[in-house]
């Protein structure tokens, strides 16, 4: 664990193997990237910045490559990576080929957003990383309009423009919806 905590500052990334898994991803074969070091800048934490889609936004907006991680309070974990800006604008945004994918931790399983999805990410005001495909989404995730109320919830799909499912819903144990425990987001960088 002390290894990791170097490397990123999560409280939902617990294991070296998890972040072996994403960085190898992150640097898709990429000749030049596979030599650097990923370094993971933590930009949002609901628990500590505010559990809400303006503290959310205020974080991550206008910042590009940027990963989310998430944990429900059933313990999945699953998230997405995008070279995108988040914004609230109410627009799609898409990834050029082969860039922006979800990932469930607990199935080490990858899921690339394909190259005929209409975008990659959906931006709205009033809800934090969507991982959206034009015609459907992999998660969403809403914040409750009181912000004093603390748990937000979610959506997955089974069938996405993230790629294909064993079972519906895998990347959330087989539920449409869920409560999320904590959501982080973090500044992709290479050294």
């Amino acid at each position: 664990r002390l290894e990791i905590m170097k490397k990123i500052d999560s409280k939902i990334i617990k294991e070296k193997k998890e972040l072996d898994f994403l960085e190898e991803r992150l640097k898709r074969n990429d000749p030049m990237l596979m030599k650097r070091t990923v370094i993971y800048k933590l930009l949002y934490r609901a628990t500590k910045d505010g559990n809400n889609a303006s503290s959310f936004h205020n974080k991550c907006d206008n910042i590009s490559g940027t990963l989310t991680v998430l944990k429900t309070s059933k313990g999945m974990r699953f998230g997405g990576y995008t070279e995108k800006t988040w914004n609230g604008n109410k627009e799609n945004k898409k990834d050029g080929k082969g860039i922006a994918f979800c990932y469930s931790l607990d199935l080490f399983k990858i899921y690339n957003n394909s190259d005929k999805a209409e975008s990659s990410i959906r931006c709205y005001t009033n809800e934090g990383p969507d991982f959206y495909g034009g015609d459907c989404y992999m998660f969403d995730i809403y914040f409750p309009i009181d912000t004093n109320t603390s748990s937000c919830t979610g959506y997955t799909q089974s069938h996405t423009s993230y790629g294909k499912f064993q079972k519906d819903y895998e990347i959330n144990n087989g539920e449409i919806n869920f409560v999320m425990q904590e959501l982080e987001v973090f500044q992709i960088l290479f050294d």
